[in-house]
This record gives structure tokens, C-alpha cells and sequence, in this order.
């Protein structure tokens, strides 16, 4: 027996010997009710509060749900349908822009910025440094958007399990929606561009309904890790005074090849696509996205996809006189696209652009090069020769082939040495 159950049995029986033992029995019983009130009050009240706190968390939750998710989460799977569309030009009616829908997530999101995390909050600060900073890389204010799209998904499934609004089939949605959000954000991350993503996912169809879970959906966090890895090496030693740049082009490519190359890219579609026949047309568009990548001279390839037009097999000749470009396209969509010569610009930074010779530059008609517009037909290829005057340019280091689109500028290929051999 411890020294406070004896202290405590000491402290009772003295109190009971003040009393005639006849009184005894009954003081016991009072005492005991008293003790046993006082506690059951106590334990009604502890109870009361917890379930009260628990309410108001509830109601909280439910209000941030009511306010800021509910009215948003159709538009964020609306703008990741039409954006990524198979039949797009054909099932998707002509006013409906993808860019307005974003457009109204964003502000949405800004005009109720009290409900918002902190996580929402520090990507939506980051889309709105673009509004008035420039993207020098291309495709980083893309990837942002994105990206707040699918943090906005994830907060809401934390959101409406907190609220007790979720369901089993409703999280499964949001599940599937979250995986291809993050599967488009990692694969603009990969590529530097949009269009890849967009092409991949486009075929989202293909995807096994059953591989939609949370253990899939982590695994993905160890690709977005490698991607991401890739291109800080990268950029942190281009900064770096001293380092050459072919040096550094060779080391990308040994980089490339150790943590982001179209194997990984492969991986994460097929944690997804179970069929053979899908995996197999899946793949052959993989190979043909990082087909530039795994030339001599992959840095060469800005964007090898714009608007589903590959430009592929890039073959330059420099002269004093003039710098000749050959370039294999195809169309990879299943509409007619045109291409126009004049869209074909060299350019750098703080220079004139290049002038293109026209009599010697165009689009192969099957017996001459045409400085003409051509309808390039639905899975058809063809080859374009652009000759730029070198008339006036003294140094052709940092130029790089523009392929402009709907009045935006798309680097397609950088003007550059070779990598040196080690």
C-alpha cells in the first residue's frame, strides 16, 4: 500500500470518528453521492464539450465545403475534360473556351481567399506572380495552374472527410481526378511544356478504373521527385561561372538518363493502363515524345510537340551565308492542321530575328519545297527546309528555332554545338 492510500484511509477514518458510529452508515451514503454527482457532472460536461468542439469543427468544415469546394469542383473537372479531350474539335461545342474556366477557378479562389489552407494559399500566390512576372521558362506558369487545381482536389478530399459530406464513391472521384491532375503536372514538369501531358492524357480512357487508389497515387511522388531533381542539377550548374556549356549539355544527358528518362514516363502510364493494346499505343507515343531526347543532342529540343505537331528529326547546316534547317513533322490529332512557312522564326534574346530566305525554304509538295501553306491531314508526316540569311549575324550562339501558334512563341530547337565526346 503507497503512502497516499494511506494517507487518504488515515483522513477517512478520522473524519468518521468525529461521528457517533450510528451516523456512520449514512454519512458514508451521502458521501458517496455527492462524489458520485460531482463526477458524473463532470464526466456529462467533459462529454458535452468534446461533442460540442467536434460540431463546431464539423460545421466549420462544412462551411469552408459549402463556400469555397462545392461551388468549384465541377469547373476543376470540366477544365481537365475539355482540356485533355480525345475528340476535342468534334464533341466539344466551339464556345467552350478551357482557358475561361481556369480563368474563373482562379479568381473564384482569390475571391474567397478566408476559406483557403495555407498549402492552396502558397500555389495560388505563385499563379499570381505570373500575372505580372514574365515565365522565361514557358511552361512554368502552366505548371502552376495545374498544379493548383490538383492541390485544390486534394485539399477538398481532406476537407470533406473533416465536414462528414464524403462517400465511398465520391472519394474514388476524387481520387481518379487527383491522379490525373498530378500525372499532367509531372509530365509538364518533364517535358518543359504542356502539349505532352495533354496528348498522354487525351487517352485517359485507356486507364484501368481499379488502379484509382491512394497506395497508386503516392507512388506517383516518387516520379514527381526524380523530374524534379533532374531540372534542378540541371539549372543549378548552368549557373555556375565556369562550367561549360557543352559540359554541361553532356552532363544533362548523363542525368537524363539516370532520373528522368521516357522509361519513367512509361512506368507511371502503365501503373495505370493494364491492357496490352493500350499499353502498346501508349508507348509508341512516349517514344515518340523523347524521341529528340535520345538523339546525339537532346538540349537541341525545346518542344518537341506543339499543339499535337511533332517536329522531329531536326537536321541544321551552317554556313557563312545561311543556316539550313530540316525538319520531319506529323500531325498526331485528327484534324486538319495548317501550317504557314512565316511562322518559322530564329530569334534570340535582345536581337532582331533572323530573315528567312523564301525561294529557298518551304514545305515538301512531293516534287519541290513550297513556300506555301499546307494542310498537313491527320496522322500524316512531312518535311519542312527553312534557310535563315546569315547576313549581318555575327554570332549564332543562343538562337533558337521559334514555331509561333495562336500569336504565343514556341521554341522548338536551339542553334548549338555538338557534345563533346568524353
Amino acid at each position: 500500500m503507497d503512502l497516499t492510500t494511506k494517507i487518504s484511509n488515515y483522513l477517512i477514518l478520522h473524519y468518521l470518528n468525529m461521528f457517533p458510529e450510528s451516523f456512520r452508515p449514512a454519512i458514508l451514503t451521502s458521501t458517496a453521492t455527492l462524489f458520485g454527482a460531482f463526477l458524473g457532472a463532470f464526466v456529462a460536461q467533459y462529454i458535452s464539450h468534446l461533442l460540442a468542439k467536434k460540431r463546431d469543427k464539423r460545421n466549420y468544415f462544412r462551411e469552408i465545403f459549402q463556400n469555397l469546394y462545392s461551388p468549384l469542383l465541377l469547373d476543376v473537372y470540366s477544365y481537365l475534360d475539355i482540356a485533355t479531350h480525345f475528340r476535342r474539335g468534334h464533341d466539344i461545342k466551339l464556345e467552350v473556351n478551357d482557358e475561361d474556366i481556369l480563368n474563373n477557378i482562379i479568381k473564384y479562389i482569390g475571391d474567397n481567399l478566408k476559406y483557403v489552407t495555407p498549402k492552396l494559399l502558397t500555389y495560388y500566390h505563385t499563379v499570381k506572380i505570373y500575372e505580372y512576372q514574365d515565365d522565361f521558362s514557358g511552361f512554368m506558369n502552366e505548371f502552376h495552374r495545374i498544379k493548383l487545381c490538383e492541390v485544390f482536389l486534394d485539399e477538398f478530399r481532406m476537407v470533406s472527410k473533416k465536414s462528414g459530406l464524403n462517400s465511398r464513391r465520391n472519394n474514388k472521384e476524387i481520387i481518379r481526378q487527383i491522379t490525373f491532375y498530378r500525372i499532367w503536372s509531372m509530365l509538364t514538369y518533364r517535358y518543359n511544356d504542356i502539349y505532352p501531358g495533354s496528348t498522354l492524357l487525351a487517352y485517359k480512357f485507356y486507364f484501368d478504373n481499379n488502379k484509382f487508389t491512394l497506395l497508386n497515387l503516392y507512388r506517383l511522388k516518387y516520379f514527381n521527385i526524380k523530374f524534379k531533381l533532374s531540372n534542378y542539377v540541371y539549372y543549378y550548374l548552368a549557373e555556375k561561372e565556369g562550367f561549360s556549356k557543352q559540359y554541361l549539355q553532356w552532363f544533362n544527358q548523363k542525368l537524363l538518363n539516370l532520373l528522368s528518362t521516357n522509361e519513367d514516363v512509361r512506368k507511371i502510364m502503365f501503373l495505370f493502363i493494364t491492357k496490352r493494346k493500350y499499353r502498346e499505343h501508349i508507348l509508341d507515343m512516349i517514344n515518340a515524345l523523347d524521341k529528340p531526347r535520345e538523339s546525339y543532342n537532346p538540349n537541341s529540343y525545346l518542344n518537341p510537340l506543339v499543339s499535337n505537331i511533332f517536329f522531329l528529326d531536326i537536321k541544321s547546316e551552317v554556313s557563312s551565308d545561311f543556316v539550313e534547317l530540316r525538319i520531319s513533322i506529323i500531325n498526331h490529332s485528327e484534324f486538319i492542321a495548317d501550317i504557314y512557312m512565316e511562322n518559322f522564326v530564329l530569334l534570340k534574346h535582345n536581337s532582331m530575328s533572323i530573315k528567312q530566305l523564301e525561294e529557298k525554304s518551304g514545305i515538301w509538295d512531293g516534287n519541290s519545297y513550297s513556300y506555301k501553306q499546307y494542310k498537313l491531314l491527320p496522322t500524316e508526316s512531312n518535311e519542312i527546309q527553312i534557310v535563315f540569311s546569315l547576313k549581318n549575324v555575327i554570332d549564332l550562339g543562343r538562337y533558337n528555332l521559334f514555331y509561333i501558334y495562336k500569336n504565343k512563341p514556341y521554341p522548338i530547337y536551339e542553334l548549338q554545338r555538338s557534345v563533346p565526346t568524353i
